[in-house]
């Protein structure tokens, strides 16, 4: 679609970039083994996809995730107030083949983009 082409490429809005992408990810996996067992991780330049096994109701995990990495990336980009919308989207996985189209949807998320960095945009446990 071409809005996602835009929004994948577009410098406005999109602060998931760069130093952020290593932020993201070490607070992502700092947050093991409490929280969830992380599974697949894909960060875009506006959004982020999250494959997880819930140890944590969910409301909880977000919290986590969305409140202290607002606080760091807003550090890092000498910015203030909200960074994150307040509701996110979650999705139960049905079955195994629910869980492998999902896995092979987030590892390909950045690829599908056409992303220079997008190496740096996923992990996975079954590819890393």
């Amino acid at each position: 679609m071409k809005i996602d082409e835009y929004c994948d490429h577009s410098t406005l809005g999109c602060y998931l970039i760069g130093e952020v992408i290593n932020i993201i990810l070490t607070h992502i996996k700092s947050l093991e083994p409490d929280y969830y067992q992380l599974i697949a991780i894909s960060i875009m330049p506006n959004h982020i996809h999250l494959l997880i096994k819930q140890k944590q109701d969910l409301k909880v995990v977000m919290q986590q995730i969305k409140g202290s990495l607002a606080f760091k990336i807003n550090k890092l980009l000498s910015r203030k107030g909200y960074f994150w919308e307040k509701s996110y989207f979650d999705k139960t996985i049905r079955d195994e083949k629910h869980f492998n189209i999902v896995y092979k949807y987030i590892e390909n998320n950045a690829i599908k983009a056409n992303l220079a960095d997008k190496d740096s945009r996923f992990y996975g446990i079954y590819n890393n």
